[in-house]
């Protein structure tokens, strides 16, 4: 007879540590879930703003740029010769 009650206890006990282990997976899931949104969201936010890193130019990239704008400065001053902009539009 007490062994027949232990055997109730104890499926009974499992029963419902079984019910707490599903909701808490549920739960574990949602949270998962919902961090998986917020960093997918995030990363949507971050690409519309440009980082610090995305603002860096290697060197070759500079030195090329640095050339095409003494060019146009060149440019610029040769068309100056020919009045066709003012100093305030060379600067």
């Amino acid at each position: 007879m007490q062994l027949e009650l232990k055997k109730h206890d104890f499926n009974k006990l499992e029963a419902e540590t079984n019910h707490e282990i599903k909701i808490l997976n549920q739960t574990l899931q949602e949270v998962d879930e919902r961090k998986a949104r917020l960093y997918k969201e995030s990363k949507l936010m971050q690409g519309s703003v440009m980082d610090e890193e995305n603002k860096k130019l290697d060197d070759s990239t500079y030195s090329q740029l640095e050339i095409l704008v003494k060019e146009l400065y060149q440019q610029c001053l040769n068309d100056k010769g020919d009045n066709k902009m003012g100093n305030a539009s060379v600067l």
